[in-house]
């Protein structure tokens, strides 16, 4: 059908909300018991997936305003907090809370954490400039 197509494989009973930007769309897999927040941001080779080990509520929660990065996976019943970054290739198997940026592999980078990643912060906001350490 239309993921032969697109390359874009959204199960009809994830639940999507309004605003929702697949940039570039490609690759991308959301799944059946997956929901996404309003005013998302998914980029290419994004997958809310499931582990394989749960047979019913078995896929992510994103929140609002979160934006995924190209080829993040993100996998289980988890929770993503309202206005978190994922970075591309990042890969995500526990609850991230809110406003915080994740690298790697459940690497969580917290802005408030330490008085020099507050001040990279207020230097560049745009660029997520933060040291990066596992002291999250």
């Amino acid at each position: 059908g239309k993921a032969l197509i697109f390359h874009v494989d959204v199960h009809p009973g994830a639940d999507l909300g309004g605003g929702l930007l697949l940039d570039h769309a490609t690759s991308v897999v959301i799944g059946e018991t997956a929901k996404v927040g309003r005013d998302c941001t998914l980029l290419h080779g994004v997958t809310l997936g499931g582990t394989g080990k749960a047979r019913t509520d078995r896929h992510p929660k994103i929140g609002n305003r979160v934006t995924i990065g190209a080829g993040a996976t993100i996998v289980g019943n988890v929770s993503v907090g309202d206005d978190v970054t994922i970075g591309s290739q990042a890969v995500v198997s526990t609850n991230v809370p809110a406003g915080l940026t994740v690298v790697g592999q459940n690497m969580l980078l917290n802005p408030k954490t330490s008085t020099s990643r507050k001040e990279a912060v207020k230097q560049r906001p745009k660029t997520w400039y933060y040291e990066v350490t596992s002291e999250a």
